[in-house]
């Protein structure tokens, strides 16, 4: 079944009718909101999205006048079980009643409306889901949850065995967030209870055996590994050395996967017994000897690689890593060296000075050892017994992290920074959005086989290879390669990626060695030679051509392929070029990055070609001088050597401060006083009103899409940036855009508390605005009315990946008049991007006010801009 229905098209029920008298015996309101009830106690206009926690607590709605009874004789499909489809329909059916509820008792019977008939359904076999749609038949319904009841139920998301022992660290006022990269400030301590129950796994002797004792950290990694061993789909993606070497994990001596966990994590290389004796601590005090035979299990186990004295395995770096300043100046001192400086660098230093050199007494004796030897040998003495993990080990565990946790930011696993999301997560710091009773999927939706799984492993070691080079040669060497192995692919087996649906096409390696060719094209720019810009139009031809991958950057294509055609002297293949891209079916806002770039080839073409791109050139939807503007005459501050933003000093509150350009614009406009207030949040704040009005859509399943939840640590679905997004959640989005649209302010506010209060302050969502700017974004919202807040949320919806850049800086209100106000601001040298002229005209075309605002002293130099 191809096409995505709606559920009215199944149950056809009875009109609702409200028990006003329930409600007001359980502290009900009146009002438009007084037929809600949640949990069985009415709180005034406060809306929970959480479901009730026992079943004493659910709605105390009555058979025979609240409950949704299904007509007779209706033919009934159960397009798939999962009851995160049941808790979508219920939470937009909650929604619905928030803004809908003055219309509460006309529930509609319509069937399916026409636009949910475009939603696309995609169709991926895998052995571990079952995709098939149940035969229609006739099937009574008996609802066991109230059609209002809100679905989410508080829950812990780490499967953490009740044996552990040892706990996180605690929670403080302050900790580094691993997804946004800087340390954030706690405004309410939580409280932990880490040694409670976490969600249950499956009964096994052998993971809890493993769990009893161990750290966090640990028992995250034991938990996938357990995860991973009992998921016969997700097992055949690696070999099966792999999986016998994890098989072992769950069985060495204690604490023994602590110490595969920490060498994991840490940096790459040999450490000392010691060092290895040190990372137990925490959990277990072991004597020499049960040091010795846990250690010799890890290296029977093949987990470890053991390094003794005698058998060197270890290079020269490798021991000045290992032994301290102190025993390097013993060694010299053994070699008879004289120690001018007290730093470790000078001694390494000489040391590798006496290593290149020859010592005459081998003349003499007729040694053969040389100099390097003798230093090895007597690091290697002092150094002692050494452990590292073993490279099969290490390949194992990245391709099982990458495996286990396919969904989330890559960052946090390159940076190495995932045990402290998980801490985080755990004890509540830092939350992610997933429902924790969600049924996810897993990366059997995206590989079939181990073979297809190792191709994209390749292709993911490329990737991370060449971000991590510096030298244009050698990245230039990279795309070279990348660029022979993309045309090697076979027919096959790009019909088998594009077969995946967009957003999971990300974990292709056609995609990937797209990623690098795109990146690379800056790289074989930047080395400025007649070859390698050759190869840089050919690579640009192809990524022109396909069509499955990274189509959002096609506009861009066309247009550096332009701009090394004009440098290269091709004037009209430059020109052909972007006619070829305005031909094309790149949306139309893709086709407007495209026209600044064609006035300026367009000179230097011939004749012909000059109309043509004039011709699609113009259009005063892009221009800025076709938008309000607003210049402000003032002097900025001098800037050491002209780098940095432009700074302006102005008196607030009667002293004199210091201000960026945009700080000094809202004290302009409140100055002025047609504005009461004024925040510079750029985009967060069209993004936090679009998150909280549809939060339930945006985090639920739709009917029939698989693949956009692989893991609970997204901070958004994997669909959320591809046009797909909208067309899985067509009829869903446009339903909840006219209830918008025909909503008082007040039921549009109390939808934006209900999804405030149900989420925790510390979750990382698309809710930019919380906390402290929570009051100040109700107060904007307020300003900004349903019929603005619609038309924001309607081109976030379809095209979020695209929009959600180039929002203006500024948000201005007044709370007395309730006008609102999105202002641009801009420098003298300052120039906006498409983006931003593109946003500025639709705020314009749907009725809210927007402008430029010019500061500097030759804000009109620019003849682009209005006067």
């Amino acid at each position: 079944m191809s096409k995505q229905l709606s559920i009215d098209t199944f149950f056809k029920f009875s009109k609702i009718q409200t028990n006003t008298n329930v409600l007001k015996e359980n502290g009900g309101v009146s009002g438009q909101f007084s037929g809600i009830n949640h949990g069985g106690v009415m709180k005034k206009n406060r809306f929970s999205l959480k479901k009730p926690t026992t079943p004493s607590k659910s709605s105390n709605m009555t058979t025979d006048t609240n409950t949704w009874v299904p007509t007779e004789n209706v033919d009934v499909v159960n397009l798939i079980s999962d009851d995160e489809d049941t808790d979508l329909m219920n939470a937009v059916d909650l929604v619905e009643c928030v803004l809908n509820s003055s219309q509460l008792s006309s529930a509609s019977d319509s069937a399916v409306s026409e636009s949910s008939q475009r939603t696309v359904i995609y169709d991926i076999s895998s052995e571990s889901i079952d995709r098939t749609f149940v035969t229609p038949s006739k099937i009574p319904i008996t609802p066991t949850k109230s059609p209002i009841t809100p679905t989410r139920t508080p829950a812990c998301h780490i499967l953490t065995p009740t044996t552990s022992s040892t706990s996180s660290p605690g929670s403080k006022n302050k900790f580094y967030s691993p997804t946004k990269k800087r340390t954030v400030v706690k405004r309410s301590p939580v409280k932990r209870k880490l040694d409670q129950d976490f969600a249950q796994v499956t009964d096994n002797d052998d993971y809890f055996k493993a769990c009893d004792g161990m750290d966090d950290k640990t028992i995250f990694l034991l938990e996938i590994i357990h995860k991973f061993l009992n998921n016969k789909s997700l097992k055949r993606l690696l070999s099966e050395e792999s999986q016998l070497l994890l098989s072992s994990c769950m069985k060495v001596i204690k604490p023994g996967m602590m110490i595969v966990c920490r060498l994991y994590w840490r940096k790459r290389g040999w450490y000392r017994s010691k060092q290895i004796e040190d990372m137990t601590l925490k959990v277990k005090q072991l004597d020499e000897s049960s040091f010795q035979v846990m250690i010799n299990s890890l290296v029977s186990a093949g987990l470890l690689d053991q390094n003794i004295p005698g058998e060197s395995g270890l290079s020269f770096d490798d021991f000045i890593s290992l032994l301290k300043a102190d025993e390097l100046k013993q060694i010299c001192k053994e070699l008879k060296l004289k120690i001018q400086s007290k730093s470790k660098q000078d001694v390494v230093d000489m040391l590798k000075k006496f290593c290149q050199s020859q010592s005459i007494s081998n003349y003499f004796t007729g040694n053969l050892k040389t100099n390097s030897k003798r230093v090895i040998q007597i690091m290697n003495e002092k150094a002692g017994v050494c452990y590292r993990l073993s490279e099969f080990t290490r390949s194992t565990l990245y391709r099982l992290y990458v495996l286990m946790y396919l969904g989330i930011d890559y960052n946090h696993i390159r940076d190495k920074k995932l045990e402290l999301l998980l801490i985080n997560d755990k004890i509540k710091r830092e939350t992610y959005p997933v429902d924790a009773d969600m049924s996810l999927d897993d990366a059997s939706v995206v590989f079939e086989s181990k073979q297809q799984f190792d191709s994209y492993m390749v292709a993911h070691l490329i990737y991370e290879g060449f971000l991590e080079k510096t030298d244009l040669n050698e990245k230039c060497a990279i795309v070279t390669n990348v660029y022979s192995l993309y045309k090697d692919f076979s027919k096959e087996e790009i019909l088998r990626y594009k077969s995946l649906p967009p957003w999971l096409r990300r974990f292709t390696p056609s995609n990937i060695y797209v990623k690098i060719l795109d990146a690379g094209i800056q790289e074989l720019k930047k080395h400025k030679s007649i070859e390698y810009y050759e190869l840089a139009v050919e690579i640009l031809d192809l990524l022109i051509s396909q069509i499955a991958f990274r189509q959002h950057k096609k506009a861009e294509w066309y247009m550096e392929k332009a701009i090394i055609l004009r440098y290269l002297g091709r004037n009209d293949e430059a020109a052909e070029v972007l006619l070829q891209g305005f031909n094309s079916d790149l949306p139309e806002d893709a086709k407007d990055s495209l026209r600044p770039r064609a006035r300026n080839i367009a000179n230097q073409a011939s004749q012909q070609l000059k109309s043509d791109l004039l011709r699609q050139a113009d259009k005063e939807t892009i221009l800025e001088n076709k938008l309000p503007a607003n210049h402000i005459c003032k002097q900025p501050m001098e800037r050491a050597q002209q780098r940095g933003k432009l700074k302006f000093k102005t008196r607030v509150g009667g002293e004199l401060t210091v201000q960026d350009a945009e700080d000094y614009c809202i004290t302009h406009y409140i100055d002025s006083g047609k504005y009461t207030h004024g925040k510079h949040w750029e985009g967060r704040f069209a993004i936090t009103i679009f998150f909280l009005l549809f939060w339930d859509i945006i985090y639920s399943k739709p009917r029939g899409v698989v693949g956009i939840f692989l893991s609970r640590f997204q901070m958004y679905p994997l669909d959320m940036f591809s046009d797909s997004f909208y067309m899985n959640r067509k009829a869903l989005i446009d339903k909840r855009l006219e209830l918008i649209k025909h909503s008082t302010t007040e039921d549009m506010l109390n939808l934006m508390n209900c999804t405030w209060d149900s989420r925790p302050e510390g979750e990382v969502s698309g809710v930019w605005l919380a906390g402290a700017e929570r009051a100040a974004c109700t107060a904007a919202a307020r300003a900004l009315q349903p019929a603005g807040a619609a038309a924001l949320c309607q081109r976030l919806a379809v095209h979020y990946r695209y929009c959600s850049a180039g929002f203006p800086d500024l948000t201005l209100w007044n709370v007395h008049t309730n006008q609102i106000k999105f202002v641009e601001v801009k420098t003298d040298t300052d120039k906006p991007s498409m983006k931003q002229i593109q946003w500025m005209h639709y705020l314009k075309q749907n009725g809210i006010e927007t402008e430029f605002c010019y500061v500097g002293v030759n804000t009109t130099r620019s003849k682009s801009r209005a006067s």
